[in-house]
């Protein structure tokens, strides 16, 4: 199993919508991008690696943490998405761990 907190920890959504090429631009203390879930001339989906859930559009009201923002962009599920981001920090799947009888 990927240990899903080290994930989260280990994940920063501003790096998440660079790689998933939404094109994140400084702004203030936040950095706004593109929204994957409407189409818009002006990037609408604020992103804060600081706050949850992390990616807010103010415009069609999209919230997304980086499991949901890479479920979004790529269209898949929760597993492939998890997947994706423990590849990109570098997380393996580790086996279950079971108690020893002794």
């Amino acid at each position: 199993m990927i240990d899903l907190e080290r994930l989260k920890s280990d994940t920063n959504i501003v790096d998440v919508a660079r790689d998933l090429g939404l094109e994140p631009k400084k702004s203030g203390v936040n950095f706004v991008a593109r929204c994957p879930n409407h189409d818009a001339k002006r990037p609408k989906l604020t992103l804060n690696a600081k706050k949850k859930p992390g990616a807010i559009c103010f415009s069609c009201g999209f919230k997304a943490d980086a499991i949901a923002l890479v479920k979004k962009v790529k269209g898949c599920e929760t597993g492939e998405a998890i997947r994706w981001l423990a590849d990109r920090v570098g997380l393996r799947d580790e086996p279950s761990q079971s108690k020893k009888s002794g």
